[in-house]
């Protein structure tokens, strides 16, 4: 299955692996804002989200996601 992904807070070294990794597979789309009550209406329509350790996850914030169809939530962590 062939899904948009929206990924928030992507830092500008990280944005060409993530094309890499998903090239063929799933179109991300990046954004270098963080995930939180003001930027999460930009998900609608995205099934999936990925996010960085700086977002916001909130119950607010997961109310807003789902109403605007996101269905799952990848979080991006090393360590």
């Amino acid at each position: 299955m062939h899904v948009e992904i929206l990924a928030f807070g992507v830092q500008a070294d990280e944005k060409p692996l993530m094309e890499r990794a998903f090239a063929g597979h799933h179109d991300v789309r990046s954004l270098d804002v963080f995930l939180n009550e003001d930027t999460a209406p930009v998900a609608a329509g995205y099934e999936i989200v990925s996010s960085s350790v700086n977002s916001d996850l909130s119950g607010r914030v997961l109310r807003i996601l789902a109403a605007g169809g996101t269905r799952m939530i990848a979080q991006r962590s090393t360590g």
